[in-house]
């Protein structure tokens, strides 16, 4: 009666995800430290946290806290990563859709990140060299900008261009600081620095 018993919760927190058997027990212990991470990013500066706190707040052990993750870098890690992860998958699945490419970041922002604007605000704070969610964000636009732009000269100067222009606007957006006109004026602007007289020339 005990092996079977045992046996069967066993069975109840095992689960089949995308093909994967995962413990239901790992997901909901790791989304748990994840909530408790933002919890803390709510009133710590990032640099300020400690592991100790994110135990606190998700009210499991050190030694459940290192079963899972290194270090609390590692937890941002994994937060960063999953994002990149989805918005590559959007962007893939846009193309092969021949979404156009104006309006690609446009619903990516609009269906993936503003759904999430508080958490990726916070994620944006966090200054990490090219690892932090906005450089690397930033070099997703550039990417996606050279895949779809493959036969523009000077496509990576551009990109560049292109990418910290959307990053800024992002960050614009997910602080709430864009007045409803402010996009509208933003895309003029644009179109009349690439076509002003300093690149006349070039």
């Amino acid at each position: 009666m005990t092996i079977c018993s045992k046996t069967y919760k066993i069975i109840i927190n095992v689960q089949k995800v995308g093909g994967i058997v995962v413990d239901i027990r790992v997901v909901k212990t790791k989304e748990n430290i994840v909530k408790s991470f933002f919890e803390l990013l709510e009133i710590e500066r990032y640099q300020n946290i400690t592991v100790e706190q994110i135990c606190q707040y998700a009210r499991c052990s050190r030694s459940t806290f290192y079963s899972h993750y290194d270090s609390k870098e590692n937890v941002l890690k994994e937060i960063i990563d999953g994002y990149m992860n989805q918005f590559n998958a959007y962007a893939k699945k846009r193309f092969k859709e021949n979404t156009d490419f104006k309006n690609l970041l446009v619903r990516l922002i609009n269906e993936l990140i503003i759904p999430e604007k508080k958490r990726i605000q916070k994620l944006f704070q966090i200054e990490l060299g090219g690892f932090g969610l906005a450089n690397r964000f930033e070099n997703f636009c550039k990417e996606v900008f050279i895949t779809h732009y493959s036969d523009i000269p000077s496509r990576n100067l551009i990109s560049e261009l292109y990418a910290a222009c959307v990053v800024k606007v992002l960050e614009a957006i997910v602080e709430e600081r864009l007045e409803e006109n402010d996009l509208r004026i933003i895309n003029e602007m644009q179109k009349k620095l690439f076509n002003s007289s300093i690149f006349k020339g070039y």
